[in-house]
């Protein structure tokens, strides 16, 4: 079934591969439980030998062709599993006796099925990606007024992120006005305190140093407050950059197995 080396055309496999590096962590559908089978599988078939009987060694290979079923397409390491089965296949066709080249022609077929079977499900997950990757994409937020928000407290409302944020950037907000009030009131407001015995010239330098450190301590918050907008606006960025990258990539792809398939058929 050399049809399988044929198929996969290595340029598309590798920006598949790409793409699947960039996403995998995000994307729920890749933390399928089979993947672990996958490792197993594909090791236990690259360590495939023939064995002393060739009954023996045809039976190894039939266990193996029908427990490929078993294989996970949710990622790219099936590719690697079909292509080195493929390669066992091969070597028994070379190696065994003409005796085991019915059953071996047989099974061949089977593989290939089966393949095309994993293949069908393996398209359906990567335009099921793109399909998420569209949705994802279609919603994204604008970078410039994510950052005009970061100046009026409204950037985690803007990003949605959760309601503790949101109460939190709320809160110290609050301060914020609280100590520039405290600020401007010491700064601009003491000579007009009607305390004579307080309104020396000492106290008056006080207030007004006073003053000047709640502005400082609000102006230190509220850079906090842009800071921390700012930088949710460059991850955001930087997250939607990564996703369509992706989508580049996972669209290439497909089409690449399309094609190839098309030039199959």
């Amino acid at each position: 079934m050399g049809i399988i080396n044929a198929f996969v055309n290595q340029i598309g496999r590798e920006a598949g591969r790409d793409a699947y590096r960039g996403v995998k962590n995000s994307s729920g559908s890749s933390h399928s439980p089979n993947l672990g089978f996958n490792d197993q599988f594909l090791e236990k078939v690259s360590s495939f030998k023939r064995l002393p009987n060739d009954n023996d060694t045809l039976l190894n290979i039939v266990n193996y062709v029908e427990e490929a079923e078993n294989i996970s397409v949710e990622n790219f390491d099936w590719f690697d599993v079909f292509t080195e089965l493929d390669n066992k296949i091969e070597f028994c066709q070379r190696e065994l006796a003409e005796d085991c080249q019915e059953k071996l022609r047989l099974i061949d077929t089977q593989n290939a099925l089966t393949f095309h079977k994993k293949l069908e499900i393996h398209q359906s997950f990567i335009q099921e990606i793109i399909s998420d990757r569209k949705v994802e994409l279609s919603s994204k937020r604008n970078f410039i007024s994510g950052i005009l928000f970061s100046f009026v407290f409204i950037n985690p409302i803007y990003y949605k992120v959760s309601k503790d944020r949101i109460f939190m950037t709320f809160l110290v907000g609050m301060i914020i006005f609280g100590l520039s009030y405290l600020g401007f009131f010491f700064s601009f407001s003491s000579e007009a305190m009607k305390i004579p015995k307080q309104n020396t010239p000492e106290a008056m330098r006080a207030m007004k140093t006073l003053g000047v450190l709640f502005f400082s301590l609000a102006g230190i918050l509220y850079l906090r407050i842009v800071y921390n907008g700012i930088k949710r606006c460059n991850l955001d960025n930087n997250s939607i950059s990564a996703k369509e990258a992706s989508l580049e990539y996972y669209t290439l792809y497909l089409s690449q197995l399309k094609n190839n398939r098309h030039l199959e058929n």
